[in-house]
């Protein structure tokens, strides 16, 4: 799935339910990733303060996200028209997955999350070392280096480790530059430079945004700040 659609809160992407997706004939379901608004709103409004009431938070994330359906019928082969008030023709079991769906796509997960906090951090040990071309990949190949920084970990056997910060899990057992994922170094960029430009990825105010490009943004500006916070207090 193309990330930086994420990004964009008209952005209208196909999805065909896990059951379905070796039939001839799909149900495909259009859902579009929630802005800024619509998540907040879908958990203030069904949260006693402590949980989420799941039942009307699905209902309401289906109702900003999902927005439109095709090959969707009644048992007489009748086509369903779509529209909110036959929402309750999707079968609850349904309801669910393409609630997941719309989740996923308007927010970061754990595995995203994590290589987003790994751009950052390589970037910030870069940023300060003399040589940086000491760690660029072709001269890396010319100079047959590749083994001894265990490539994409190919050569495990050489006990490669490099620490590339200061807090616990910092060291790292294969080539960095290997490690880092192109959606991570794509995104990463785009965030900075928007910030930097002080300006949003698409037309409308703040609210107007894809709830996944704030928590994107959050994750990454923040590991920023914390690494600068990290190198004014050593320098103090």
């Amino acid at each position: 799935m193309n990330i930086i659609a994420r990004l964009n809160p008209n952005h209208v992407f196909n999805y065909v339910c896990v059951d379905e997706r070796e039939v001839s004939e799909k149900t495909i379901f259009f859902l579009k990733p929630l802005t800024v608004y619509d998540y907040k709103y879908c958990e203030e409004v069904n949260s006693d303060g402590l949980n989420l009431k799941f039942g009307n938070f699905s209902f309401n994330i289906l109702e900003k996200g999902l927005v439109g359906w095709k090959n969707f019928y009644y048992e007489d082969n009748a086509s369903i028209p779509f529209s909110i008030k036959n929402f309750s023709t999707v079968p609850q079991n349904i309801q669910a997955e393409l609630t997941q769906e719309l989740i996923r796509l308007s927010d970061v997960d754990e595995k995203l999350t994590d290589e987003l906090i790994f751009v950052a951090k390589w970037s910030n040990y870069v940023s300060n070392l003399k040589g940086k071309d000491t760690w660029n990949c072709d001269e890396c190949m010319e100079k047959k280096q590749d083994r001894a920084r265990n490539c994409c970990n190919k050569y495990p056997e050489v006990g490669f480790k490099k620490t590339i910060g200061k807090t616990p899990g910092d060291t790292v057992t294969s080539c960095p530059i290997s490690m880092l994922t192109s959606r991570a170094v794509k995104l990463t960029n785009i965030i900075n430079y928007i910030n930097d430009s002080k300006s949003l990825p698409f037309v409308g105010g703040s609210l107007e945004q894809t709830n996944f490009f704030y928590s994107a943004r959050m994750i990454v500006l923040s590991e920023r700040n914390s690494m600068l916070r990290q190198e004014l207090d050593n320098q103090a």
